[in-house]
C-alpha cells in the first residue's frame, strides 16, 4: 500500500519511527568512526562485525538495519589496547554477568558510553564457546582475518569480512541461537547479501 492510503496516525507513526531510527543509527555510526580512528591511532586493526557491517553494505539505507550494539573484532594481542582507547573515549565496562564468566568468553565485558547511549562489545574470538566451531582453526581469528574488505564509515575506513565470509559468519551465528526479538535480521542480512552479491560467491 502507498503511504497515501494509510490513515494519518499510522503514517505519522511510521514517519516518527523512521526518523528515530535515522537519528539512533547516525549516532551509532558516529561512535563507530570515533572508535575506529582511536583504534587505528593506537596501532589496532579492528574488524567491524554483525549489524554495523551489514547495515552499511547490504541495506538500502543503514537505519533499516537496527543494531543493539557495536561489535568489533581484534586480535587477542590488541584487545587491551583497544579497551584502553574506549575508556579514553568515555566508555566504561558494565554488566550484570559475573566477571568470571568473561574469562573464556569470545568478547570482554561490554562497554557503554552514557553520553552517546551506545554499547560496544570487543571480540577477541569470532565465535562464542557454545559454537561448534569455537576451536576449529578454519574459523579462527587468523583464518577470518585473511578474508577482509575495506568499508568506508564517515571519514575513515574499517575492515569487514568479505561477502563470502560474511555469509558464513551470519549463517553460523544464526544457527547457534535464534533470538526471539531480533531473529529475522540474520535472515534479512543473508537474503540481501545473496541478492546483491550472490553471483560473486563460491
Amino acid at each position: 500500500a502507498s503511504s497515501a492510503s494509510l490513515s494519518v496516525p499510522v503514517r505519522q507513526s511510521i514517519q516518527a519511527a523512521d526518523l528515530t531510527a535515522r537519528v539512533v543509527t547516525g549516532a551509532t555510526f558516529d561512535a563507530v568512526e570515533a572508535i575506529v580512528d582511536a583504534a587505528q591511532a593506537a596501532g589496532c586493526r579492528p574488524i567491524l562485525l554483525k549489524g554495523g557491517a551489514t547495515a552499511l553494505r547490504y541495506y538500502p539505507e543503514p537505519h533499516q538495519r537496527t543494531m543493539g550494539d557495536i561489535d568489533v573484532l581484534v586480535s587477542p594481542d590488541e584487545l587491551r589496547a583497544l579497551e584502553a582507547e574506549l575508556r579514553r573515549l568515555g566508555f566504561a565496562q558494565t554488566s550484570d554477568i559475573p566477571e568470571s564468566r568473561y574469562a573464556l568468553h569470545h568478547h570482554s565485558k561490554p562497554f557503554f558510553h552514557p553520553g552517546r547511549s551506545v554499547w560496544v562489545e570487543v571480540h577477541s574470538r569470532p565465535f562464542p564457546p557454545r559454537s561448534p566451531v569455537w576451536q576449529d582453526p578454519r574459523y579462527s581469528f587468523d583464518a577470518m582475518s585473511s578474508h577482509l574488505a575495506p568499508l568506508v564509515v564517515g571519514d575513515c575506513s574499517v575492515d569487514v569480512l568479505d561477502h563470502h565470509w560474511q555469509l558464513i559468519y551470519v549463517a553460523i551465528r544464526w544457527a547457534e541461537m535464534l533470538h526471539a526479538e531480533r531473529g529475522a535480521f540474520p535472515l534479512l542480512d543473508a537474503a540481501l547479501l545473496i541478492r546483491l552479491h550472490g553471483h560473486e560467491l563460491d
